[in-house]
């Protein structure tokens, strides 16, 4: 499948212009309304917007054409839902696992 794939340019090789300030604050709405979305009502999109804010100072075309796409799933997923039945509640309870590798990021080591 990889062999048969198109090569991609890479979009942060240097050559992509970054926005004006009308589209700079464009994209900038755009991620906080997605993080907006992601405290309040979406948690998957938690690593999405993550990814989309690192970029909100110089932000290019191609983020925000990330970005848009991005904000038109929330309106595509609208009728799904996590649904949890009352009379098994062991059963139902949610897990959480995480991998804290914080040291994995070289551009946000902590």
């Amino acid at each position: 499948m990889l062999q048969r794939s198109d090569p991609e340019s890479n979009p942060t090789n240097g050559t992509a212009k970054t926005l004006d300030s009308d589209g700079q604050q464009r994209y900038q709405s755009i991620v906080g309304s997605l993080v907006w979305l992601m405290l309040c009502t979406r948690p998957n999109l938690a690593f999405t917007a993550s990814m989309l804010s690192k970029s909100s100072s110089t932000p290019t075309a191609e983020y925000l054409s990330a970005a848009t796409y991005t904000l038109r799933y929330p309106r595509h997923t609208a009728n799904l839902a996590i649904q949890y039945n009352a009379s098994d509640s062991e059963a139902t309870m949610p897990a959480g696992y995480t991998d804290s590798d914080f040291a994995g990021d070289p551009d946000d080591r902590k």
